[in-house]
């Protein structure tokens, strides 16, 4: 490379002037000259790398004796039997956690904080550590790593309802860690990754969730570990109390800014020509476009089609679009997207599904842009190199700063791309805002709070108002009423006053708690009226009758889930105008809203009639989509419910048992992925792929 010594002699320039930020950006840019010349770093290089603080990139094969040696003592067990480099700012972390110490950390995305977790679970060796993550996405490459880590030694929990072991790591969206405050007594290690979203102005629909866990898990934490990208402060509260505040700004990589708005002068009709533009510039080079919703998805797609060449028939994009075509329903805009070297992500698809679409991404030389939402957004590692900015927003909201460093920070990657490009289609929010965490629980749901482990952070004003919500609810619907519901229960989907108008009805026989019997009759028909009675509870889009009533169509399809081929089911459902998108999306809040909501109801109705009637069969069927609860759980794993269906067809295994899911995963790991394939009738190539890709998720 020409120049070399003088770019070298400028980064020693500026570090020697304190402009250590400047120089390490610097040093990484030269890196990727280097790399993309095949040369490796020499000595010079190696030594300004040892100085910038970045040891994980000495090339200890080309270095001074020196650098070589700070590489290795930087070295550390990340578990499985595998050493990570860390950089200057991981270790020191490192160090504090290691001393037992509390903390909240801000650290940039590209930081490696996966392998400081790891790390410290490697040299501490704790009994129990939960790790709380913002995304099923991001649960589902969280459980993948650590189960290949530390799976010899943990009982390695992601699913609700699992018994623990003498030594555990959970890891689980906010929403399902809270099923397990009352099992667990004691925690080593509380891990919270994107802790800002504890604070409602950052995610509203959510945070109640995230703060109750922390109530309930703080004071059982021996050590607590709460993450987010671009903290500059704190506001005082009680969840942090105690907790030390480090910042860090160490990237290790860089990001190229475009400012694509300028341009496009927010002209919807050259926006799209920007974006047909830069596709067909970045062919070949993985890039990540952020939409802000599903309509936005739809249109990006369909656009980026138009500049995409069809892949070949014998690639591994083609095949699977042909297995969607064949397992799902054919035309879908997955498969005709994978036609074109195009994968979509999303928080509606299924589970299995959203882990192969991201597999393709990495593994699919022909895959070479991903769509994504949300979904993806939050911490999982795909292999950008770049990135574009469709929307400002998230759904309807504008992105804050958090959300924005994290979409981002998808570009680049340690090893792969040492420079994120980042094409800002519109103006992004402004970074250099501070960002001040204001943490507490909110006035309009404080009986969720109603219990020992709360009591510390509320206020005395707060605890004044929760007996008077208490004895205004014990006087009208006795005590007991108020004890199983509040103090026993704690609704997950009704707010206070949601309950008290239910059990107000109840009584009043506005609701006619007979005809929920029927929610146990195997004629779905039957279920039509208490199912309408029900779903008037829905907010949001399901006041929308029209949305309710395709709602009601696919509660009354699915028991046939695991009794007929899902592509089946979708063939009924598309001629009540419900497409596979919808599907996906119904679906979904089937299994987690309407079964929370009917399992709420359920809790009012027993504490005001008691055993006259139980719901909670149903609730634990609409929870599995009416598959076999194990078969649903496999699908959390990575396995797709129409091979679990294969699999069980051919008698190989068992999937309708009812046994712990790790009892039936060591089943699996018995019988070998080869044996499986061999037993599979009707398997294909794509099936095979899913297999495998399945039992790397299982295996240690």
């Amino acid at each position: 490379m020409e120049n070399l010594f003088e770019k070298c002699r400028k980064i020693a320039d500026d570090l020697n002037s304190g402009n250590e930020i400047i120089a390490r950006e610097e040093v990484i840019l030269l890196l990727d000259e280097l790399t993309k010349c095949s040369e490796t770093p020499n000595e010079l290089v190696n030594h300004l790398i040892r100085e910038t603080g970045l040891y994980p990139y000495i090339d200890d094969r080309n270095s001074l004796l020196g650098d070589a040696l700070v590489k290795d003592l930087f070295s550390v067990s990340v578990g499985g039997g595998k050493t990570a480099t860390f950089h200057r700012d991981q270790s020191v972390l490192l160090k504090s956690l290691l001393t037992g110490e509390s903390l909240v950390v801000s650290a940039p995305t590209s930081f490696g904080k996966s392998f400081v977790i790891d790390a410290l679970i490697s040299l501490k060796h704790p009994s129990n550590v939960m790790i709380i993550v913002p995304t099923i996405a991001l649960a589902d490459e969280t459980r993948r790593r650590i189960y290949k880590k530390f799976s010899r030694e943990y009982k390695v929990i992601t699913t609700a309802d699992v018994q623990l072991g003498q030594t555990n790591i959970l890891i689980f969206p906010q929403e399902r860690a809270i099923n397990y405050s009352k099992v667990i007594q004691h925690l080593d290690l509380l891990v919270i990754d994107e802790f800002y979203k504890a604070d409602p102005q950052y995610e509203p629909e959510r945070s109640l969730s995230l703060i109750k866990l922390i109530t309930q898990m703080q004071a059982k934490s021996a050590q607590c570990y709460f993450l987010a990208p671009n903290i500059d402060d704190i506001s005082q509260n009680p969840f942090t109390k105690g907790m030390k505040l480090m910042r860090f700004e160490q990237h290790t990589v860089v990001l190229r800014h475009f400012k694509e708005y300028k341009k496009i002068a927010n002209d919807p009709d050259n926006k799209i020509a920007r974006l047909k533009e830069l596709l067909s510039t970045l062919r070949g080079h993985k890039t990540l476009i952020y939409v802000n919703g599903y309509s936005q998805l739809d249109i990006v797609l369909k656009e980026s089609s138009d500049v995409k060449s069809v892949v070949d028939t014998g690639s591994l994009l083609h095949e699977f679009a042909e297995w969607v075509d064949k397992n799902y329903i054919e035309g879908s805009s997955l498969a005709e997207g994978a036609r074109h070297g195009i994968v979509q992500h999303n928080g509606r698809i299924h589970r299995s599904l959203a882990q192969i679409i991201v597999k393709l991404f990495e593994d699919a030389a022909d895959c070479d842009v991903m769509i994504a939402t949300s979904s993806l957004i939050e911490g999982v590692n795909t292999s950008a190199e770049n990135i574009i900015l469709w929307r400002r927003k998230k759904s309807n909201r504008n992105l804050d700063s958090f959300t924005y460093k994290n979409i981002i920070g998808r570009g680049g990657r340690m090893f792969r791309h040492f420079v994120g490009n980042i094409y800002e289609m519109e103006q992004p929010p402004d970074i250099y805002k501070q960002e001040i965490l204001d943490l507490g629980i909110p006035n309009e749901e404080l009986q969720t709070f109603n219990d020992e482990n709360s009591r510390p952070y509320l206020t005395a004003d707060q605890i004044a108002a929760i007996k008077a919500q208490k004895d205004d609810l014990a006087a009208t619907f006795g005590a007991d009423f108020y004890k199983k519901v509040f103090v026993d229960y704690s609704p997950s989907f009704l707010n206070t006053s949601a309950v008290k108008s239910i059990a107000n009805d109840l009584r009043k026989s506005a609701l006619e708690i007979g005809r929920f019997r029927f929610l146990l009759d195997d004629d779905t028909n039957k279920w039509d009226a208490p199912l309408q009675s029900l779903l008037l509870l829905m907010e949001g889009e399901y006041n929308k009758r029209e949305e309710r009533q395709k709602l009601l169509k696919v509660i009354k399809v699915l028991p046939n889930n695991w009794i007929y081929p899902l592509n089946q089911l979708l063939k009924v459902l598309a001629c009540e105008d419900i497409t596979l998108d919808a599907f996906f999306k119904y679906e979904r809040d089937i299994t987690y809203k309407v079964s929370s909501l009917i399992q709420d109801f359920n809790v009012i109705q027993r504490s005001l009639y008691g055993d006259e009637l139980d719901l909670s069969p149903f609730v634990s069927r609409l929870s599995c989509a009416f598959l076999p609860p194990r078969v649903y759980d496999l699908e959390e794993c990575g396995l797709p419910r129409m091979i679990s269906w294969k699999i069980q067809k051919s008698g190989v295994l068992n999937l309708e048992q009812d046994i712990p899911l790790e009892n039936l995963l060591e089943q699996f790991r018995t019988k070998g992925a080869s044996v499986l394939k061999n037993y599979i009738q009707k398997i294909d190539r794509f099936d095979e792929y899913i297999i495998d890709y399945f039992y790397e998720g299982i295996s240690n």
